[in-house]
């Protein structure tokens, strides 16, 4: 080898040196910022998950199935498109052969197209990230987060709200562009146009398309096609070029499934005059113009009138129909309707297009006569408080739960109406339940409760309390909160214009957020600050209940979970009316987050027992001296299931009280009897309550 290399004889050397070359430099390009700037890596998905880029970075299934789709309307271009199905239990996700990796000094840009599943989770939508770490790219569905979420290697997000408010629709395909600059900015462009420009590290790893984070409930449930990552930051130009349509005119009409028509009252039933908006997602946007009351009807037997028609956007509409009458309400667009998408598409509708639901419009009663007394009890948080138990999981019997409550009412920002499930529930249908079974009453007395709950918000920020009775400085959930409560207590005043309206206790189901952000160290001062603002605008020594976050919700950090969990620990004991709910036994979701159906049932029924043993007896002890002699103590208005023990003493002084008999409660009336002692002249009594063992 020596004599050839002198005697200039490469022939064979030379392309064994070339062929090494060109494996290091795609080695080189994976890894990201020393080489020249450049596309590494371009998944157009139109028969397999493999890198057009030239860079042989393919795709890999890394759990599930992922598949390609090229139904019509499924992808953005091309022949076809990445499908994902991940569920609330299932993950569905693809791996890079060579992970990509940027550091905080690196210029970036990762562009796709994305559609989010219609009829399914709106939590899903996870594009690109770190199977084992925070880093990720998420378009969630849940308004409560941005549009789309960035977060880098450290775990710091840039969150940006895509219309409609952050909450992106369900069967429309959009186009976003993450360029990072390499000098600590992130700029985010959705649908050709700018969102903004962030100041952030922009560190960031990618080993997984259709999953980060490895949390089954924010996978992507939809389709993703023409993901391309860069190392480099694309400019306005590139990012037109991606966007700008490539397949020729539009000839494809829209459809409209009947499982794309759901209507916001949870299966029903509805009372007459009870307003009922339907979301109908179709497969493309559609001109708003084709789009009106003269297209609707009520295949069922009730009358309706179509009382709004908004697109909340593109391709998504509301409905709003007003049943006028008793029977039954099935919302259809009628035979022959014209609805046409911008490119003068049209909806074929030689059949009607019904919603597969069909709701029981019952007359309406009207609010209870007589009623003198509203018990009022206010719940908020973030998604547990929200709710996020499946409906299914109520029980029907002794009580049916998954039917309206009719003795207890419930605000949530919709009409006032009874207690009842949607398609999913939080503590509210068993707090409400029962409370009304101890303090309400058949004659004049009602529970209501009103409710927000917004999910992913934190108290240091989105609950941030200015500290008075008024919204001044308050942060937006916090302000959101107490709109809902003034309106529900405005609703509650005009059902019930003969009633006294009392607050009567606040239910705080909250934490996780802060956890999650590591700013546990400020919660125990943010919590006491958040409950003087509450009492200072709802009442001195309100009473109010906190759930201490689980300590199985072990999809938190370590340290934030164990952090927020003290400082509630703590605000509880020094208060002695702000009773604490221990949640460490209630049933989890396999997320490890979230409560499920059971969870939601123990959660509601044991903050009601809290809220009960705060309250003083509603009617004093009776004693009486029977025939023979005997004294008996009986009590009205006793909570069922409630522990009342009888204690006797002499003297009155501490320590000197002696338990004589105890009893569980099994109506709404405890008694005991006992036979004095001879000769004796002077005894004390005393009874007290506490819930059961």
């Amino acid at each position: 080898m020596k004599k050839d290399q002198c005697d200039g004889k490469t022939r064979k050397l030379l392309p064994m040196n070339l062929k090494f070359s060109w494996r290091l430099m795609t080695v080189l390009a994976l890894t990201a910022g020393s080489l020249k700037a450049g596309l590494l890596a371009h998944y157009s998905f139109d028969t397999d998950f493999s890198d057009a880029s030239g860079n042989g970075n393919d795709l890999a299934a890394g759990l599930g199935t992922p598949s390609i789709t090229t139904t019509v309307g499924e992808h953005a271009f091309g022949g076809g498109a990445l499908d994902l199905d991940s569920t609330i239990s299932n993950q569905v996700y693809l791996n890079l052969t060579n992970p990509i990796t940027f550091g905080a000094t690196d210029a970036w840009s990762v562009a796709f197209w994305a559609r989010h599943r219609p009829g399914n989770d709106g939590r899903t939508g996870m594009i690109v990230g770190d199977l084992t770490a925070a880093d990720f790219i998420w378009i969630p569905r849940d308004g409560a987060i941005a549009g789309l979420r960035f977060r880098n290697s450290a775990s710091g997000n840039a969150d940006y709200t895509t219309p409609p408010a952050g909450v992106e629709p369900a069967g429309v395909y959009h186009h976003y562009a993450v360029v990072a600059d390499g000098a600590g900015n992130v700029e985010v462009f959705y649908d050709n146009a700018s969102l903004g420009t962030m100041a952030m590290a922009t560190n960031f790893d990618i080993t997984s398309v259709g999953q980060a984070f490895n949390q089954a409930t924010q996978s992507m449930n939809g389709q993703i096609d023409e993901l391309y990552i860069y190392n480099e930051a694309i400019d306005s130009a590139k990012i037109n070029e991606l966007f700008a349509p490539t397949s020729g005119p539009d000839l494809t009409p829209p459809t409209l499934e009947p499982a794309n028509i759901s209507d916001n009252r949870g299966g029903g039933p509805v009372d007459e005059q009870t307003l009922v908006t339907y979301t109908l997602t179709f497969s493309e946007d559609m001109d708003s113009g084709t789009v009106d009351a003269t297209d609707f009807g009520n295949a069922g037997s009730a009358t309706i009138s179509i009382v709004s028609i908004t697109e909340s956007s593109p391709g998504v509409f509301q409905v709003a129909v007003m049943p006028t009458s008793p029977g039954t309400l099935q919302l259809q667009i009628l035979p022959l309707a014209i609805l046409k998408d911008p490119a003068d598409n049209a909806l074929n509708t030689e059949a009607a297009i019904l919603d597969e639901t069909i709701l029981t419009v019952e007359v309406a009663a009207g609010p209870p006569v007589g009623v003198r007394r509203l018990r009022v009890y206010l719940l908020g948080g973030q998604s547990n408080a929200a709710g996020r138990g499946d409906s299914s999981g109520l029980p029907t019997s002794p009580v049916n739960l998954q039917q309206a409550q009719e003795d207890v009412d419930f605000y949530d920002g919709a009409p006032l109406t009874t207690l009842r499930p949607r398609s999913q529930f939080g503590p509210e249908i068993t707090l409400g339940r029962r409370l009304s079974e101890s303090i309400g009453s058949p004659d004049d007395t009602r529970v209501a409760i009103l409710k927000y709950g917004v999910g992913g918000t934190s108290l240091k920020t989105d609950w941030k309390p200015g500290g008075d009775a008024t919204t001044a400085g308050d942060g937006p959930r916090y302000v959101s909160f107490q709109q809902v409560v003034a309106d529900g207590l405005a609703a509650l005043g005009t059902a019930y214009p003969d009633a006294t309206i009392e607050i009567e206790g606040m239910l705080w189901v909250q934490g996780e957020r802060d956890a999650r952000d590591l700013d546990h160290g400020e919660y125990e001062t943010n919590l006491n600050n958040f409950i003087a603002d509450v009492r200072e605008t709802y009442g001195a020594g309100l009473p109010f209940v906190v759930m201490r976050l689980a300590s199985g919700q072990t999809n938190l950090p370590a340290v934030g979970l164990a952090g927020v969990r003290a400082a509630q620990t703590a605000v509880a004991a020094a208060d002695p009316r702000v009773p604490l709910v221990d949640s460490d036994g209630f049933s989890l979701q396999s997320d490890a987050l979230h409560f499920d159906a059971l969870g939601q049932q123990q959660l509601g029924e044991a903050s009601a027992l809290l809220f009960l043993e705060l309250l003083p007896f509603a009617t004093p002890p009776v004693f009486e001296v029977l025939e023979n002699g005997d004294f008996k103590v009986s009590i009205d208005d006793a909570f069922p299931d409630f522990l009342y023990s009888l204690e006797t003493s002499f003297s009155l002084q501490d320590g000197g009280w002696t338990e004589l008999e105890s009893a569980v409660s099994t109506g709404s009336s405890v008694f005991f009897t006992l036979t004095p002692f001879v000769g004796e002249e002077r005894r004390f009594f005393r009874l007290k309550r506490s819930t059961a063992p």
